[in-house]
């Protein structure tokens, strides 16, 4: 016998049972949904759907895929597109309360994310939010780390999208926005393995000295940055010549993880093979670095760098990596 039957109130206890561990005040909406995809996609339609008199929504473009994942939802709808990214902001000398006095007065949302998901970057939005909630224009904001080191006042008309794993994040949102769920409350929800999840993410701290100290003692692998500011919670290196998806490999052996340890402790690397994807980095990074370079990219996080002697180990690695691929004749 198959029990197939949902629980709508499910979904509902479990937003409100841990409204008071995120710390969210009585006046703002929290919701849980199943990753950062599934909350984009039910905030962003359901205001549409909601608000479905207003044709027009806004994109901040360059440093997040799942922007990117949302567009054609609106392309196939014949919604009027606005889209901008930062850094053609700065090349205009322009600032985003102009940029804002642009967009169509039947606008519903604009949709941008905080913080690059693999380099960490960020970018400051809180103009961007205080110019659209003056327009009452609800601003939503994908959050992939940065909501875990740098608090925000939710303004009436915005919406914070928080990631906690990939298959699990939560909403928190100002006090205009009233959406309804579209297939949230159908799923099958568990407080247990939430509150897992969420412990995972607790006493998250950034290593600022750390991480430059460990990064300049590799200087000769040093990630090409952007300069815009960035989250200290993970460190990226360079490794020429040396695949990151076999670094990856070698390293965690070498330090006796197993193979699901590496990424629990977030030792990873864009290169494709890791994923077996080609599409994984295609269309959403704006001057995201060559090809040889994100291949040759490892991601380390804080954790790893207060093992002493991870910074020999990671060179020494790569030292026997490099050698063991040099022609002999």
């Amino acid at each position: 016998m198959i029990r197939d039957l949902f629980v709508p109130e499910n979904w509902e206890r479990l937003n409100d049972q841990f409204r008071e561990q995120l710390k969210v005040p009585s006046e703002q909406g929290m919701k849980f949904y199943r990753g950062l995809g599934h909350a984009v996609y039910e905030t962003a339609v359901g205001l549409s759907q909601l608000y479905s008199h207003k044709r027009s929504v806004g994109f901040i473009k360059g440093n997040d895929p799942y922007i990117e994942f949302i567009q054609p939802h609106y392309l196939r709808e014949a919604y009027q597109i606005q889209g901008m990214d930062s850094s053609s902001l700065q090349q205009h000398h322009a600032s985003w309360t102009e940029w804002v006095q642009t967009l169509k007065k039947d606008t519903v949302f604009v949709l941008a994310c905080e913080d690059h998901p693999v380099t960490g970057e960020v970018q400051d939005l809180s103009e961007l939010d205080s110019a659209l909630n003056d327009k009452k224009i609800f601003f939503i904001r994908i959050s992939h780390a940065a909501h875990l080191f740098q608090a925000v006042d939710l303004n009436p008309y915005s919406v914070r999208i928080c990631a906690v794993n990939a298959n699990l994040s939560y909403v928190r949102s100002g006090a205009k926005f009233k959406v309804p769920p579209i297939i949230a409350s159908t799923m099958d929800w568990s407080a247990k393995e939430v509150q897992i999840a969420l412990k995972h993410l607790e006493n998250k701290k950034e290593f600022p000295q750390e991480i430059l100290k460990f990064e300049e003692s590799l200087k000769d692998f040093k990630f090409p940055w952007s300069g815009q500011k960035r989250i200290y919670d993970r460190s990226l290196v360079v490794l020429p010549g040396v695949t990151g998806d076999l670094m990856c490999h070698t390293l965690s052996q070498s330090l006796g993880f197993s193979a699901s340890d590496q990424f629990n402790l977030n030792l990873w690397s864009p290169h494709l093979c890791q994923w077996n994807s080609v599409k994984m980095f295609k269309n959403w990074w704006k001057n995201s670095p060559q090809d040889e370079t994100l291949r040759d990219l490892l991601i380390v996080s804080s954790e790893l760098l207060h093992r002493n002697g991870f910074a020999e180990s990671l060179r020494k690695t790569y030292e026997e990596l490099k050698n063991s691929q040099a022609w002999s004749f």
